[in-house]
């Protein structure tokens, strides 16, 4: 379903690209198609094929990685997070300025979810008895985590 979506989002995009890059010769199509790129400020009329793909990813690409919950797939996702929200700073793709504040302090939220994430699967692993038997006694009494309340750790 987000595929044919995406797709068809950009091809109706790009068909309407002149209409919608030279706001003064508005298209019936481009007018239709307004909610798409009504928002964006005319150069960047494609970033809702952006969100898209960034919901693409995040939603139904990384739900297929071959362990769940892993730390490989928690990382990767972090990762597309920042990208980004790099990218959106560098580019404030809104016509309103409250819409770009807006939208990169909910990108910057996601990304320290994914990093509070990590956080957790990492002590979660730190946890494992398997893996406190290869530490030396030094690093293992830096790796105490009794300093964490019962309920992050359960």
């Amino acid at each position: 379903m987000i595929p044919q979506m995406l797709s068809a989002t950009g091809m109706l995009l790009l068909c309407a690209r002149y209409a919608i890059t030279h706001e003064s010769k508005p298209t019936r199509l481009s007018q239709a198609i307004a909610f798409l790129h009504r928002e964006y400020k005319p150069s960047f009329y494609l970033w809702e094929v952006m969100e898209l793909l960034r919901r693409f990813f995040l939603v139904g690409l990384f739900q297929y990685y071959p362990n769940p919950g892993s730390l490989a797939q928690i990382v990767s996702a972090t990762l597309l997070c920042v990208i980004y929200l790099f990218m959106q700073l560098q580019a404030a793709p809104f016509k309103s300025i409250t819409d770009d504040y807006l939208a990169k302090v909910c990108s910057f939220f996601l990304v320290c979810l994914f990093a509070c994430c990590t956080l957790f699967r990492l002590l979660e692993t730190l946890e494992q008895r398997q893996i406190r038997d290869l530490l030396n006694e030094r690093d293992r009494r830096d790796m105490d985590l009794k300093f964490l309340p019962e309920v992050c750790l359960a």
